[in-house]
């Protein structure tokens, strides 16, 4: 084949994203064949002629697109496959190999068009895309994770009903079983769950009936040349649960004589692009002969492991020669390097790399860096992979390495580091090392900065959820020996078996963000004035009540944003960064909430209200987001400057309290309400940041009494204490101090916490929402108050969650209506 005979494609940008499925559903459609490929600087399989390079975006969420899949045999992708030799393979997929893999998967497991599907795998794998296009066929929809699979992010949608499928790999549902108390409640909310890329054992198996009960768990086996080639019903069958499952529609399997399994239909792949033409894959009768071995009993196919060395590293192929390969390439040569797979009980295998001792320290360092570069080459993390010494790598008789021995030979040399290296060390360092080896040595480095993927980051974080009082948001990008700082006081315990310090600290904060919320709609509901909400006498006692909690519903709503930007900090993104990120959140649904705000007044009471200064100075409740904007600008740009000691973020929050204490009231940005609350914001920081303040043994004794302070001269002073020094100062205290109590006290409840995802949608939308259940019910002639404030309060929470899951299906929606 000479170049111009070459297969035209399209190079598609490969993202775990919407974008990412846009691209390739619409070259599907427009007649072009797709070629993913990581970087467009990557070099084009010889017989492939790049026509266009499309660039997708990284966006993620909820994901739907109806897709009639084409039955031809005309070209639709190009599968990039590493053999056992390494050399990439470029295997050509069919649209009819596409659309019989899609309807028998869709048949398998009985879909339609209510499936909402959490889907656990990259898109950007074969098992990934033929879940959304097994979806896309029915009309279902898929939600994408933008951190990839998270069991407490599936068991909140699964708990609100927003999923009801899963699909994912074995090594991640190891992990949910080992959390299957999370699910008890809400297993049975499961209707629909694939599994596959890896081998199952019959425990786990079992293990999933009982998590989920109502579920239809279908297993597949399967290879990229020939996928889903067999499924097995695990949630129905018995007799043959530890087996792979039959073929179905066309698809056909057998053995031949040396164990290895054969494959034969119509979902096979056309062959392999080559400069010379098609290679094709199958024999002379159509048969596609693997190199997995296997057994078949009553039609069941189970698989007996494989012919050759390749190594499966939580569902990424590596061929062991290819490795080793490499290796040797970027080293000097110390001696002898082998590498062969390791069994592993999360990732299923690791890449084990051997070598013959090495006395220099130098050298040693010289060689796990080039076993690191290695590893990311073939997308292995450092927690895909060990290295070991050894005296003398084994061979066989034809000098080849007898890769199955190497695991044994290097075991007790593996398990000893690993004892040797926890003594002395924290948890969190112990947690480190078992997930990077003795690369954790350097305490200053994150996850980030050990390339980790979304595998370990899960068995990461969920071992350091042991361990940490609280897990903090953006965790990933802190240093082993800032984490190692949040394990608090006490006696440090293993990896294996950790010591949780300061159980509870900081774990309910999203209980007492949906506690501030309700609050906050409480409020609202009542009305701050006479005149506004259930138009209540100003000494009635449900005035009394809201006013009594004046001090604590706004701080704390800012204390815990400040939390959260501890965890989250500019010094990630730098100012710009950071500040676009706010800005892209919060601008289009405060413009637009304004609009409506302003626009519903003027229609239903006539209002005749300036729609600039409606913008500039912040309009009914709305201004509260633009002080936030202004105390993230602020604060953010005060940290930086202070390198994230925290010192001049300190100082400027004292001056920010000075100047509110001096400076009239304005209306622009309602500048003084940012002063007041600035303090708030930095305290929650500091809480972050040096959680004693509110561990300390004396911090809750000093922090109740200081909560009171408030209540109790606001109950003394009356009327004359809001809007004095001492209002205040009081404020300051007692707000501060209720934020450390509750941190300490409240305990987690579910409802609050299911509130607190939607707090930023509830608070954009629950005034109206409050407003015109009331409207109703004052027209029906509803006098109770109790029962208009109980309504007010569902109404005002539960209608703008409605918005926010209604707006999610809906991308420009999403951006006006939820941020």
């Amino acid at each position: 084949m000479r170049l111009h005979d070459n297969l035209a494609v399209v190079a598609v940008t490969k993202h775990n994203s919407i974008g990412y499925l846009d691209a390739v559903f619409d070259c599907y459609e427009a007649g072009s064949t797709v070629l993913p490929v990581a970087d467009h600087a990557d070099p084009v399989p010889a017989g492939l002629s790049v026509v266009h390079r499309q660039e997708t975006s990284t966006d993620t969420g909820w994901y739907r697109r109806a897709v009639n899949p084409r039955q031809g045999a005309e070209p639709a992708q190009i599968s990039l496959s590493s053999g056992t030799t390494g050399a990439p393979k470029a295997l050509l997929l069919s649209h009819r190999a596409l659309a019989d893999v899609a309807t028998r998967l869709s048949t398998a497991m009985q879909l339609d068009a209510s499936a909402r599907e959490y889907v656990g795998v990259p898109v950007t794998f074969s098992f990934g895309f033929g879940r959304i296009r097994a979806l896309a066929s029915v009309g279902g929809e898929a939600f994408i994770p933008a951190r990839g699979f998270r069991i407490d992010e599936l068991a909140g949608l699964l708990r609100s009903d927003e999923v009801n499928s899963l699909s994912a790999v074995p090594t991640l549902l190891r992990l949910l079983i080992a959390e299957r108390e999370k699910f008890r409640d809400i297993g049975a909310k499961l209707r629909w769950l694939e599994v596959g890329s890896q081998s199952i054992s019959l425990p786990e198996k079992q293990a999933l009936r009982q998590i989920f009960p109502n579920a239809r768990i279908l297993q597949h086996y399967g290879l990229t040349e020939a996928s889903r080639t067999t499924f097995l019903d695990i949630s129905s069958e018995e007799d043959h649960l530890g087996s792979v499952g039959r073929p179905t529609g066309s698809v056909e399997i057998k053995l031949l004589d040396d164990g290895r399994i054969a494959i034969r239909g119509p979902h096979l792949a056309s062959g392999i692009v080559t400069a010379d033409g098609l290679q094709s894959i199958t024999d002379t009768e159509g048969w596609l002969v693997t190199s997995d071995l296997g057994h078949i009993a009553d039609g069941y196919l189970y698989f007996d492991g494989r012919a050759d060395d390749l190594i499966n590293v939580g569902g990424v192929k590596v061929p062991a020669e290819a490795f080793e390969r490499a290796v040797l390439a970027r080293t000097k040569p110390y001696g002898e390097i082998a590498v062969a797979p390791m069994d592993d009980a999360l990732l299923g295998q690791k890449a084990l790399v051997v070598s013959t001792a090495i006395a220099d320290v130098a050298d040693k360092s010289a060689l796990r860096d080039a076993v690191r570069t290695t590893a990311a080459e073939f997308k292995v993390a450092e927690s895909g992979f060990e290295l070991a010494y050894v005296e003398a790598v084994p061979r066989t008789e034809t000098n080849k390495v007898q890769r199955r021995a190497l695991a044994a030979l290097a075991e007790p040399a593996i398990r000893s580091r690993a004892a040797s290296s926890n003594e002395g060390s924290s948890s969190v360092e112990a947690v480190f090392r078992k997930t990077f080896g003795a690369a954790a040595d350097d305490t200053g480095r994150s996850f980030i900065d050990f390339g980790g993927d979304s595998l370990s980051y899960v068995r990461t974080s969920l071992e350091l959820e042991a361990i940490l009082p609280t897990m903090p948001e953006g965790w990933e990008a802190m240093s082993i020996a800032e984490l190692a700082r949040l394990e608090g006081d006490g006696e440090t315990g293993s990896a294996s078996t950790p010591t949780r310090r300061n159980p509870g600290l900081l774990l309910n904060l999203d209980t007492l963000r949906g506690l501030a919320c309700l609050m906050i709609v409480a409020v609202h509901v009542i009305g701050a004035d006479p005149v506004d909400g259930l138009q209540l006498p100003a000494g009635s006692w449900w005035h009394q009540v809201m006013n009594n909690l004046e001090f604590v519903r706004l701080p704390l709503f800012t204390c815990l944003a400040g939390i959260f930007y501890g965890a989250l900090p500019a010094s990630r993104s730098g100012w710009p960064g950071f500040m676009s990120r706010k800005l892209h959140q919060f601008v289009p649904p405060l413009i637009f909430a304004t609009l409506v705000f302003w626009g519903l007044r003027r229609w239903i009471y006539g209002a005749d209200e300036d729609l600039l200064l409606a913008f500039v100075n912040g309009y009914l409740h709305l201004w509260y987001l633009d002080t936030l904007l202004v105390i993230f600008a602020v604060a953010a740009a005060a940290d930086l400057a202070g390198g994230s000691r925290s010192h001049l973020l300190v100082m400027t929050a004292i001056a920010s309290g000075l100047l509110y204490l001096v400076v009239p009231e304005l209306d622009l940005l309602h500048l003084r309400n940012t002063l007041f609350l600035f303090p708030f914001f930095v305290f929650g920081v500091l809480l972050y940041r040096f959680p004693v303040i509110a561990t300390d043994r004396v911090s809750l004794p000093l922090a109740l009494p200081l909560t009171l302070a408030y209540p109790i001269a606001y109950n003394i002073l009356g009327a004359g204490l809001p809007g004095t020094t001492l209002d205040a100062l009081l404020t300051w205290t007692s707000g501060a101090a209720a934020t450390v109590v509750l941190l300490r006290l409240m305990p987690r409840i579910g409802l609050l916490e299911i509130i607190s995802i939607y707090s930023f949608t509830i608070y954009l939308w629950h005034p109206a929402a409050s407003a015109m259940v009331r409207t109703l019910l004052d027209t029906s002639g509803v006098g109770v108050i109790w029962f208009l404030f109980a309504i007010g309060l569902v109404a005002g929470v539960a209608l703008p969650i409605a918005i926010h899951r209604l707006a999610g299906r809906v991308p420009v929606f999403g951006a006006l209506l939820k941020g």
